[in-house]
């Protein structure tokens, strides 16, 4: 470097990533449930990011937001990264789709009263939704809390998909929900 003998070196992460849901279909990790222009949960065997599948899903265009819920899934103890974590997910868009999605909405904590919602409106690089997977990164310190959440048990899980209404969206997919606090080096 510059005449100078250097070593380059890395850290590597530390490990503390918890995975919250691998998505391998409506009943891997307690059962989603889909209400608004949300129907159809199916698990998608060839297309996916992490575990056997994806789960997969049908979007109505009637009312431009698809929702999927989960109320049993398996107790998440976040409380010691203080809600300074950030969960990543990834979705597919089929083709010619990607320009009617909006935002996407994250929720995690103990009940429909008492929980943390993330919203989204680009990839985690900043660039706009585009058709296939697509990299989502939600920052729960920008998180607006609703009730008390302990960010103690997480059983309670919401996914929001707003879009244009008009059109009906088939095959809509997600897979690979996991969470980590970012290390300072």
């Amino acid at each position: 470097n510059s005449a100078v003998r250097t070593l380059r070196a890395k850290i590597l992460p530390g490990g503390n990533c918890t995975t919250l849901d691998t998505f391998d279909g409506p009943t891997s990790n307690g059962t989603w449930v889909a209400s608004g222009d949300a129907s159809g949960l199916y698990t998608e065997p060839l297309n996916y990011i992490q575990g056997n599948g994806a789960l997969g899903l049908n979007l109505s265009g009637v009312a431009g937001s698809g929702v999927i819920t989960n109320t049993t899934a398996s107790v998440t103890d976040l409380s010691a990264f203080l809600y300074e974590d950030a969960s990543f997910m990834f979705v597919w868009i089929p083709t010619g789709k990607s320009s009617l999605f909006t935002s996407f909405a994250l929720v995690r904590g103990e009940s429909a009263s008492n929980y943390i919602t993330c919203t989204v409106t680009t990839k985690a690089d900043g660039t706009a939704f585009t058709d296939g997977w697509n990299f989502l990164l939600f920052n729960w310190s920008s998180g607006v809390k609703t009730g008390t959440p302990t960010n103690l048990l997480n059983t309670y899980r919401k996914f929001t998909i707003s879009y244009s209404t008009g059109t009906v969206v088939n095959g809509f997919l997600i897979d690979s929900w996991t969470n980590d606090l970012g290390n300072q080096y």
